[in-house]
């Protein structure tokens, strides 16, 4: 449900706001049910933080990373279906999965490499699915229908467009 909120939102009927803006409007958003956790149920997690100087400077270093990610995010919506959302999402989670278990020393149990391999199949079967897909743009009019226009030139043979009164005099 969320994809396609965000992509109708994004591009079906696109909301008034530049980039940066929904950037911002989404990472404040998130902000909300985080702070709800770290005042609630999770309060107790606060007295096991600890930061030093090089967990600050790695923090900080990922800051605009996260930010291009977000624009990144917010640009790929607005120009791919929902669908291929959900797939460039799942694919990105078994990439960073992937980057754990050969970098940073994380186990890789059954469950994990089952869905590494669901994610991954999915991936290639809507791009095998995309591609054997006929063109749907040919279906769908581009622009607003000149048919109306059409038939009343054809009913009344006046051929200018109305502007102001009608019927023209």
């Amino acid at each position: 449900i969320d994809s396609l909120l965000e992509r109708y939102l994004l591009a079906l009927d696109p909301v008034d706001l530049s980039t940066p803006s929904c950037v911002l409007v989404t990472n404040s958003v998130g902000l909300i049910p985080i702070a709800l956790l770290l005042l609630g149920p999770c309060s107790d997690e606060w007295s096991e933080l600890e930061i030093d100087s090089s967990g600050m400077i790695w923090g900080l270093l990922t800051l605009p990373l996260g930010v291009a990610m977000a624009f990144v995010g917010i640009s790929l919506r607005r120009v791919v279906s929902a669908t291929a959302a959900v797939v460039v999402a799942n694919v990105d989670k078994v990439v960073v999965l992937l980057y754990g278990v050969l970098f940073m020393g994380d186990g890789l149990d059954t469950w994990k490499g089952v869905g590494c391999a669901l994610a991954l199949a999915g991936g290639a079967w809507h791009a095998v699915a995309r591609r054997s897909a006929p063109d749907e743009s040919a279906s769908f009019p581009q622009g607003p229908s000149t048919e109306p226009m059409v038939q009343f030139q054809e009913c009344t043979g006046y051929s200018q467009p109305l502007c102001g009164d009608y019927p023209p005099q």
